[in-house]
């Protein structure tokens, strides 16, 4: 038990870093109308302080899913950009290879 400590400590530094930048795209949502279109929007946009780390793959870089947005459905009153009308990011993923000691694949969480 011993061994697993370190990665024990990695993994939950990983759930909280992916729940911290869930929380902050649909803040972003909410806030503006529409998905952020890259993560370093959130930080240029003051939603995070600085990109965090993903323990497991060693890197300020995440695998990001994208939504297309459709744009009959954006409401007159948000202030969503004319050069934002690409996809936005709605939800992150590690790029880490490999199984978490739970044996689920961490690019799964």
């Amino acid at each position: 038990n011993l061994l697993n400590t370190p990665v024990r400590g990695k993994e939950a530094v990983l759930k909280n870093n992916l729940h911290t930048l869930r929380d902050v795209i649909d803040q972003h949502n909410a806030d503006k109308g529409y998905y952020p279109g890259a993560l370093e929007d959130l930080v240029g946009e003051g939603y995070l302080r600085g990109m965090p780390v993903d323990p497991i793959y060693g890197a300020k870089e995440w695998g990001v899913v994208y939504d297309e947005p459709d744009p009959d459905l954006i409401p007159a009153e948000t202030d969503f950009p004319e050069d934002q009308l690409g996809p936005g990011i709605i939800d992150v993923y590690s790029l880490a290879e490999g199984e978490s000691l739970d044996g689920s694949l961490y690019q799964e969480w």
